[in-house]
């Protein structure tokens, strides 16, 4: 998976706030943690804001990534944006091939079409 974002792409964010980095083992109920940066979560004066706060709080330059295998084919993540109580949570599925076929963050999907 990407370590970082370049560019505009909707269809592109929405896959690395779903699943920034995978384990390579997949055991189910085995959790991991990795930080996002909060320009992909917050915009306008609200990301202003973050930036200018960061440096003083560098916690709050990221959001919190805790993934979890909920089955061999489920991944399932909640995204905790720092000062902020609501969490995002995601979904990523994929088939016995190890196919994407479903990509969930908050209500938005991505859906492979066969």
């Amino acid at each position: 998976m990407p370590y970082r974002l370049e560019g505009d792409d909707p269809r592109l964010a929405l896959l690395f706030l779903a699943m920034p980095r995978l384990p390579l083992a997949r055991q189910t109920g085995q959790q991991w943690f990795d930080y996002l940066p909060s320009s992909m979560l917050v915009s306008g004066l609200r990301l202003v804001l973050y930036q200018f706060c960061s440096s003083f709080y560098p916690r709050l330059a990221s959001a919190r990534y805790v993934g979890q295998w909920q089955s061999n084919g489920t991944l399932i993540g909640t995204i905790s944006i720092p000062k902020v109580a609501h969490k995002i949570h995601t979904s990523t599925s994929f088939n016995r091939d190890n196919q994407l076929v479903r990509v969930s963050v908050g209500d938005l999907s991505l859906v492979r079409q066969q």
